[in-house]
């Protein structure tokens, strides 16, 4: 009878997301309805603890609420902030762009406009695990694989369809949604990262490279040739040195580095790999441009990102 209810509350709430009412109240409304329903129902024997009860069963319901939300602040909040502000860097010094170059250079020597595009998906899809911002990643992707996507004659819906759908899991260490359900079921990112999320996240990937093979190739001989417009007028972002690309990928190395996938006896966790990385970054930045004032310039675009991911908490 439980799972009954849960479904049809589940239900309920996904019609009213998708009517496009507000989510948070939505969210919230139905959780404390559940608690009562399960609370009536004899399923748990109270909605607090008895050291945090405020011995009214409506006030409990309430109050949990503020119990989970101060928890979740901060414990979750320097974690999902650092990640922000890691990745906005990472976007300023152009360690982004150098690594999605890197890889995309092999591909301009195929003449198959499909298959590249196919390939540039999964590169997207990979690209997202070290990129956890789908903005940030849009945008890298917009000035990286959209000209050449074009230029190769795949057409400007087509190439579009690839960029959006590169988020299509949030996925990875630096991922809110990661950061989150670890800590709900209590396991290290490291392990839920590898042992759950990568297994479906191949699955997903190769399935929709295929959908995105089949479906863009058929759209685009059923729509005809497309005016694409000049290539040019797409802003270029700026592109780091060639030993930048490691910057991206160096949060990923040490979660997964100390752990039991690599050198279990550091202990690592995601807010210690991002400062590590942003360090090193700093540092190279450092003797790059050897002025000290420059580098430090950069320091308000990691805040700034970090100020604008806060209400995502």
């Amino acid at each position: 009878m439980n799972i009954v209810i849960c479904v049809i509350i589940i239900a309920i709430t996904g019609i009213l997301l998708m009517k496009r009412y507000q989510p948070q109240p939505i969210l919230i409304g139905m959780g404390i309805l559940m608690m009562y329903i399960a609370y009536e129902g004899s399923w748990i024997n109270a909605i607090l603890d008895e050291s945090q009860s405020t011995g009214v069963l409506v006030f409990d319901a309430m109050d949990i609420v503020r119990i989970t939300t101060s928890e979740n602040v901060v414990s979750l909040g320097l974690m999902i902030m650092t990640c922000a502000g890691y990745a906005k860097y990472m976007e300023h010094i152009g360690a982004g762009t150098r690594l999605a170059h890197t890889f995309i250079k092999p591909l301009y020597r195929l003449n198959r406009p499909y298959i590249v595009l196919a390939l540039m998906f999964l590169l997207n899809m990979g690209l997202s695990i070290c990129v956890p911002n789908p903005l940030s990643l849009a945008l890298l992707m917009m000035v990286t694989i959209y000209p050449v996507l074009l230029r190769l004659g795949v057409s400007p819906v087509g190439a579009a369809a690839v960029i959006a759908t590169g988020h299509l899991m949030d996925v990875g260490p630096g991922a809110v949604s990661t950061l989150l359900i670890a800590k709900t079921l209590n396991i290290p990112v490291p392990n839920y990262f590898v042992g759950y999320q990568l297994r479906l996240y191949f699955l997903v990937a190769v399935v929709t490279a295929v959908a995105h093979f089949l479906w863009q190739r058929y759209r685009d001989c059923l729509d005809g040739p497309m005016d694409i417009g000049d290539c040019e007028s797409i802003p270029e972002a700026p592109i780091g040195p060639k030993i930048y690309m490691i910057f991206p990928l160096l949060p990923l190395c040490f979660i997964l580095g100390f752990s039991q996938y690599g050198l279990p006896g550091v202990k690592m966790n995601v807010t210690l790999a991002m400062m590590l990385a942003f360090g090193l970054a700093l540092l190279a930045e450092l003797i790059r441009h050897r002025n000290l004032r420059t580098v430090l310039k950069v320091q308000p675009y990691s805040l700034k990102e970090w100020v604008i991911s806060f209400p995502m908490l």
